[in-house]
């Protein structure tokens, strides 16, 4: 059998079946195991995490400056976090709510409540950092819907295979349950998205995802250079009046802390804060950003 047919066969058995067995676990078990295999990932130098690694080799400017044991060592850390966000996939799901409960925390439900109170809908901008989906989840859980901007994860995306599709439909599907909202993608037309904001609720949306279609970024400062985000945020928020939240996940031991914090200016004052909070997000733990293996997509130097 080709290589790349083994290789396939092994990664629906460990994202099918191994993490699937995992999350049927006691949560404290199931959590500490999933970090187990982060280690392993990070040991036999999976092809993900050696473009992780070599984003952080590739980022160093007078304020992110690393060394060869950090960057050792933030690599393993993000290998276990990885882990982890896979068995958040088979764990959470409608049917099992009070698993959220266990898991994860929120600070700033008022905040969201208080600026849907002003009748505009909501933008929550969040980023490809940590178990990010919990994000949204986690808001489910207290009872407020979110409707999300994703990925394809059909055949309209060429970048997937047979194992990515299976297992992300069924990851989206499972989550939708918790949040409630409408399921958009990059390849969709994004109509529901409109209806969603001037029907006065929130939409996740990704402020620091990469594709091959994206044509206008703004350019912020970002660790010693400037980060590239899609325009896109910016562009809906001026349409539809909504205004913007910063929401983040971070990893406390095996949990999730969930915290949203107001944007205060102007729509082009709040995404550039965005982008800050971000950043400052990244100095404190860098091994919790995704976007390393994308670096040369999503940063440049200063000139």
């Amino acid at each position: 059998m080709p290589t790349k047919g083994l290789k396939r066969i092994g990664k629906a058995a460990r994202l099918l079946g191994l993490f699937r067995i995992i999350s049927m676990m006691p949560i404290p078990l199931a959590y500490r195991l999933a970090g187990m295999i982060g280690n392993l990932d990070h040991f036999f130098h999976t092809a993900y995490l050696q473009a992780t690694r070599n984003g952080l080799v590739y980022l160093r400017t007078g304020k992110f400056r690393l060394s060869d044991r950090e960057i050792e060592d933030f690599t393993r850390r993000h290998a276990r976090m990885m882990a982890r966000e896979v068995v958040d996939s088979w764990m959470v799901s409608g049917r099992n709510m009070n698993v959220l409960g266990r898991i994860s925390s929120l600070s700033g439900a008022g905040l969201v409540r208080q600026k849907l109170d002003q009748g505009k809908g909501l933008l929550i901008l969040v980023c490809h950092y940590s178990r990010l989906n919990m994000v949204a989840c986690t808001l489910g859980r207290e009872g407020i819907s979110t409707s999300i901007i994703t990925q394809c994860v059909d055949r309209r995306n060429r970048y997937l295979d047979w194992v990515d599709r299976y297992y992300l439909s069924g990851k989206l599907e499972r989550y939708q349950q918790v949040t409630k909202g409408t399921l958009v993608t990059l390849e969709d037309n994004l109509r529901p998205v409109y209806k969603a904001l001037f029907n006065n609720e929130p939409v996740i949306l990704l402020m620091d995802a990469f594709h091959p279609k994206f044509i206008r970024f703004n350019e912020y400062p970002f660790l010693g250079g400037k980060i590239r985000l899609p325009a896109g945020a910016l562009r809906l928020a001026e349409k539809t009046g909504a205004p913007m939240v910063y929401g983040v996940a971070r990893e406390n031991g095996w949990k999730i802390e969930v915290d949203v914090k107001s944007l205060p200016g102007s729509f082009e004052e709040a995404h550039r804060e965005a982008a800050l909070k971000l950043e400052q997000d990244v100095l404190a733990r860098p091994w919790e950003w995704w976007q390393w293996c994308n670096i040369r997509d999503v940063w440049k130097a200063e000139n």
